[in-house]
């Protein structure tokens, strides 16, 4: 079994190898609330399409990144 470990703090970040896992939090509307979210992400242009959208929901504050990981292997 290994551990799930931080992969790249960076929000432009590309992979060798997949599945990676993004991390951020989506603000609500009544702030400070907040929602940690996670999307797994299983090749090149879903990573690309996802920090396509991170890039325009940062901008906007709707998200904050927090971090890639690669996922828990059983």
């Amino acid at each position: 079994m290994m551990a799930e470990e931080v992969i790249s703090f960076r929000t432009n970040f590309w992979s060798d190898r997949f599945s990676v896992e993004a991390r951020c939090y989506q603000f609500g509307s009544g702030r400070p609330s907040c929602t940690l979210t996670t999307q797994r992400i299983s090749c090149d242009q879903e990573l690309q399409a996802f920090q396509e959208e991170l890039a325009r929901r940062v901008s906007t504050r709707e998200w904050n990144f927090i971090a890639y990981y690669e996922p828990m292997t059983l």
